[in-house]
């Protein structure tokens, strides 16, 4: 009776541990679930290195460490305003109003090579593809994406005027999802110092890490997961930052050294109050880093999403 009662009190004793360390036995098993066991020697690499972000956070919201340009960056073309269009108009743009973080999604084509898109279907839509194109889903040619126009007006961004436009603004970082294609990342891109990866799931995180990837971040909102298993970097949807518990594991995360990439937002109010402390840095569309503010004349647009 006694050797079953010290027994059980050291598997309480394992059970506590456990749930101090990694906070939940949920958490514990989540990990163990997600990770492939070839990464887990890494994974004590990072947490034993003690990792700290590199971008810090500010408060500033006319910093251009503060935001990230989505998607290029929104572009007013001819009065009209344009989103999510990837284009070299909008790269272009955003670096001339002063922005050192530009995000753009990025997709391999029919060759294999990267080009600006957010998917294939909505790159052939705003680039008025043929039904069929559309429905196929399918790779687009470069001979397509080099004739293709966004929305009409706007140029698609390949392989070479990508690293041609970074070539000549050092002072500029490329932030990029989409295309967990690490290799093709790591091998068509010239400035490999200077790419932020949004990676989804645990195993692509310990992949992008082993591939190379300097600045990979994991996509997630859980920061207390984040900062158990000693990641610097993730990014996050606005969201999180509505539950109050959540909120704070934010802040904690933050404060313990790491950065968290919250997309996306337009709202100054929004931004006044997380900037710095619960984020830091915004994706956004229209935010004029001069006035800081919304770049829009109608502020009903100017919202958090």
């Amino acid at each position: 009776m006694k050797k079953k009662l010290i027994l059980g009190l050291i598997a309480i004793g394992i059970i506590l541990i456990s749930a101090v360390y990694y906070h939940t036995i949920k958490d514990t098993l989540k990990i163990a679930k997600n990770i492939d066991k070839q990464y887990w020697n890494l994974m004590r690499e990072i947490q034993s290195a003690h990792e700290k972000c590199t971008f810090p956070s500010t408060k500033d919201l006319g910093d251009s460490q503060s935001f990230i340009a989505h998607a290029g960056g929104a572009i007013i073309y001819e009065g009209k305003p344009y989103t999510y269009s990837n284009s070299k108009e909008a790269l272009l743009q955003s670096i001339n109003n002063g922005y050192t973080f530009i995000e753009l999604d990025l997709m391999l084509d029919s060759d294999g090579q990267i080009f600006g898109a957010h998917d294939y279907k909505h790159f052939y839509g705003i680039t008025n593809a043929p039904k069929d194109l559309i429905d196929s889903n399918s790779p687009p040619s470069r001979d397509y994406i080099k004739q293709a126009k966004i929305y009409g007006v706007l140029t698609p961004l390949t392989r070479d005027s990508i690293n041609e436009i970074f070539a000549h603004n050092p002072q500029v970082f490329l932030v990029t999802d989409k295309l967990n294609d690490f290799e093709a990342i790591a091998t068509q891109l010239d400035f490999q110092e200077r790419i932020l990866v949004e990676v989804f799931g645990l195993d692509n995180y310990y992949k992008a890490r082993k591939a190379g990837i300097k600045y990979p971040m994991l996509s997630t909102n859980d920061f207390r997961l984040a900062k158990t298993l000693g990641i610097p970097m993730v990014a996050a949807h606005t969201g999180a930052l509505k539950d109050e518990k959540t909120a704070q594991l934010a802040q904690e995360y933050i404060a313990n050294g790491g950065c968290i990439m919250m997309f996306s937002t337009n709202e100054q109010s929004f931004i006044k109050q997380h900037l710095g402390v619960r984020a830091s840095k915004f994706y956004t569309d229209f935010w004029d880093l001069q006035s800081k503010d919304c770049a829009l004349s109608d502020k009903q647009r100017c919202k958090t999403y």
